[in-house]
């Protein structure tokens, strides 16, 4: 739960914390000293999760991060009569992560 993400555009470091939450509502932020930070609202990055169980078993390359590998159209390693193409957070588009890196 702890940790930092990187906004490599804004150049903003963003860390993960844990909340203190009171009858299902946020408190405040505990900061890593201990002390917590009173807070009404915060901000919430979502993990997105590869929905991809039906891909692995059909035989889709993966990327290190786990996700099912497409080309900017949707296509993934699957060869045969007829291509698979996946859409959504199923996938991620490896050829656009090529032209950022």
């Amino acid at each position: 739960m702890l940790g930092q993400v990187r906004n490599r555009y804004q150049g903003i470091t963003a860390a993960a914390v844990p909340v203190v939450v009171d009858d299902d509502r946020l408190r405040g932020i505990e900061l890593t000293d201990g002390r917590v930070v009173p807070r009404a609202a915060a901000f919430l990055f979502p993990r997105p999760i590869p929905h991809d169980a039906l891909l692995t078993r059909l035989g889709c390359e993966k990327d290190d991060t786990g996700w099912v590998v497409t080309n900017r159209t949707g296509r993934t390693s699957v060869a045969g009569a007829a291509t698979l193409h996946v859409a959504g957070n199923a996938r991620v588009n490896n050829d656009a992560r090529r032209q950022r890196s």
